[in-house]
């Protein structure tokens, strides 16, 4: 069975487009390599709540990758979360930048009976949201070793 994966961000806003740079760079290194063990497909996001319920609509297993504000963990983490949970492990109008984004996409899905049967989020801690800045470092540096290691230990999630 095939996974939608879905990259979601905003490139011009730091760290914000992490999302967006984990899928393409996911994209770049499946297309040098000829065997692939696993099979998705790679869709990108401004992680409006609508456009993210159009995405996943029809797919039994979907996973999201966005930054997260969270002043209490180190830029670069990654979190693996069961997107199917009623309770998200944050505050949603402290992390996101998306006015009306995944937090209100899962619940609105729940509600209209379209949310996938299984739906992982990889939340990536973001360092900064300025406007016209790149990715940080630290961010940078852990979507790389995430692309590297996909789809092995924190990734196989889908079994």
């Amino acid at each position: 069975m095939s996974i939608l994966l879905i990259g979601m961000g905003n490139m011009f806003r730091g760290d914000d487009g992490a999302g967006l740079v984990f899928a393409r760079r996911l994209l770049s290194r499946f297309n040098a390599e000829e065997h692939i063990d696993l099979e998705f497909e790679i869709r990108e996001s401004d992680g409006s709540a609508f456009s993210l319920i159009e995405l996943w609509r029809g797919w039994e297993r979907v996973m999201v990758v966005d930054a997260l504000i969270d002043a209490s963990r180190p830029p670069g983490q990654i979190l693996s979360i069961n997107g199917l949970r009623e309770d998200f492990p944050w505050d949603p109008l402290s992390v996101s930048t998306h006015a009306f984004g995944l937090i209100e996409a899962i619940k609105l899905s729940r509600v209209l009976g379209m949310l996938p049967k299984e739906l992982q989020v990889l939340a990536i801690v973001a360092e900064s949201f300025a406007m016209g800045d790149g990715l940080s470092p630290s961010v940078d540096q852990a979507i790389d070793m995430a692309v590297c290691q996909w789809p092995k230990p924190v990734f196989q999630t889908f079994q």
